[in-house]
């Protein structure tokens, strides 16, 4: 069993789970999602700034698929949660109503994390290396 942190989520105690292999494998395949997401934003931006001879209903079409594919994006984030933690419906309503993407994407590292065997001190190391390096603002903590 693993002792999953929820305040984040608008849960004050922490959620314990059973870490399955099932999970550990759903663990995984978020973690791919979540970089493969990352990868396909860094590209989509790229190609904007090259495709300006797009039309406005060219450009109106694809913001449009854009926005469905965030919404399903999201819901497909909660229902991993809710799967992984064993929420209920109510407890999800909660979280969509406590988090921001930002706080969310961050949310979904740790639990995938803790699910891939790390610990809540070796997240917190690996946090404070990545602010020492520069890389996490400290105004967003």
């Amino acid at each position: 069993m693993i002792k999953i942190k929820a305040d984040v989520i608008g849960i004050k105690k922490p959620i314990e789970v059973k870490k399955t292999v099932d999970k550990e494998d759903k663990a995984d395949e978020m973690v791919i999602r979540l970089a493969e997401l990352e990868e396909k934003a860094a590209k989509a931006e790229s190609d904007a700034g090259n495709n300006k001879e797009a039309t406005e209903e060219e450009q109106t079409r694809e913001y449009i698929k854009a926005v469905k594919a965030n919404r399903k994006q999201r819901e497909e984030i909660f229902d991993w949660l809710k799967y992984m933690l064993g929420l209920t419906s109510k407890q999800i309503e909660k979280a969509r109503q406590s988090v921001d993407m930002e706080e969310l994407g961050a949310y979904i590292f740790y639990v995938a994390s803790r699910f891939q065997g790390m610990s809540d001190e070796d997240l917190d190391l690996e946090h404070k290396k990545q602010e020492a390096a520069g890389n996490v603002d400290p105004k967003k903590e």
